[in-house]
């Protein structure tokens, strides 16, 4: 059974053109910009936290009485929870990320996450924490990649990407001078 035909699923050629009486713009509007814009700042705690974190790697070590190799569980469970999630959101493409009714749940679950990282009391628990908040963080991109395309159109999709790649290296290149400073 191919994806096209399976229930509750859109097909691998889905393009957000093919929604009924759906007008995309024929340039970067203030209104599309505006969108992208608001998306970017959502997505901005999942970019900057793994630097927040490997800023917060002695603090760690120190306060949970702790080693380097055990506390660096905490940027790596937190990454390979985030990579999962982005993988296999992506797979689902439109249909698991789907502006809908829960497309609140990423920012919800990544915020809840942080909340059990800042209350957690031992090393294995902020580990467990940092594990729920990038599965939540990971869910983040995906939706927002959907969003910026359902409102951008298939030929704007190519310039709003680019757009948004060099928003998210420059918040990657401000955060690292942060972190330094």
């Amino acid at each position: 059974m191919t994806s096209a035909t399976r229930p509750g699923r859109v097909s691998d050629n889905y393009s957000p053109s093919q929604e009924p009486g759906r007008e995309h713009p024929d340039r970067l509007d203030a209104r599309l910009l505006s969108i992208a814009g608001v998306c970017v700042v959502g997505a901005m705690p999942s970019l900057l936290d793994t630097t927040v974190l490997a800023v917060a790697q002695r603090t760690f070590i120190s306060q949970f009485h702790s080693t380097q190799a055990i506390v660096a569980w905490t940027m790596t469970g937190y990454t390979l929870a985030l990579a999962a999630v982005d993988s296999a959101d992506g797979l689902g493409g439109p249909t698991v990320s789907a502006p809908s009714g829960c497309s609140w749940a990423p920012s919800s679950w990544f915020t809840a996450g942080s909340l059990l990282c800042a209350m957690a009391s031992s090393i294995p628990l902020l580990v467990f924490f940092r594990v729920l908040q990038g599965l939540g963080g990971g869910m983040v991109m995906p939706l927002v990649f959907t969003i910026v395309a359902r409102e951008a159109g298939p030929k704007l999709l190519g310039r709003c990407r680019r757009c948004w790649a060099f928003l998210c290296c420059s918040a990657r290149c401000v955060d690292r001078s942060w972190a330094a400073g």
